[in-house]
Order: structure tokens, then sequence, then C-alpha cells
């Protein structure tokens, strides 16, 4: 999955694709001093919290698991507003990524 995102992103066009960790919660997580201490514990890049439920399953059933998000807004640079062009784009890479992975397990 890993190596199928890689070259998806290869060909995004829509912003800059990163590789790293991403925290997440059950529970919304808007403290600047939480975000920071995340970010220099783990080492985190984005944290979000619809993850978590979805990495619990899948290690419970020993089932791969890899996150995608795309950043919409950030309460670290001045609360950005929410940029709901994000989802689309977003959607777009993910489709590059099921099918630079499908490629890889046909």
């Amino acid at each position: 999955m890993l190596a199928a995102a890689r070259r998806a992103a290869a060909r995004y066009e829509h912003g800059k694709v990163v590789e790293g960790t991403i925290t997440t919660c059950d529970s919304w997580n808007c403290e600047v001093d939480r975000i920071a201490f995340l970010h220099e514990f783990y080492g985190s890049l984005a944290e979000e919290m619809e993850g978590d439920a979805v990495a619990q399953v899948c290690q419970s059933f020993d089932v791969p698991f890899l996150d995608v998000r795309i950043i919409s807004n950030s309460i670290l640079l001045n609360q950005d507003p929410w940029d709901l062009g994000t989802g689309p784009v977003c959607q777009e890479y993910v489709l590059s990524l099921l099918r630079a992975y499908w490629q890889d397990v046909r």
C-alpha cells in the first residue's frame, strides 16, 4: 500500500504529498499545546480522529492499514478556514492510489 501511495504521489498535482506519522484518537483535539506535544513526542505531521476506529479494527484482524489525509485547515496556522475543495482532490488521490495498488495485487 505504501509503495502504491508513493507512486500515486508522484502524479499528484494539487499540492504536496508528504509521508509521515499521523496521530489519531477517539476525540476531537483542538488544544494547541496538545498538538505541539504530539508533534514533538511522536513526530506527527498531522492529527485527526477518523482513522482511530479503522486502525483499531485493522489491528484486531491483522489487516494492513494506511491512513491518507489531506489538510483542509490548521488550528496552528491562524485557524485557517476550512477549504471545501480539499475533499474532491483527496478522493482523486485515493483513487489513484487504489489503481496503483490494484496493479500490484493482480
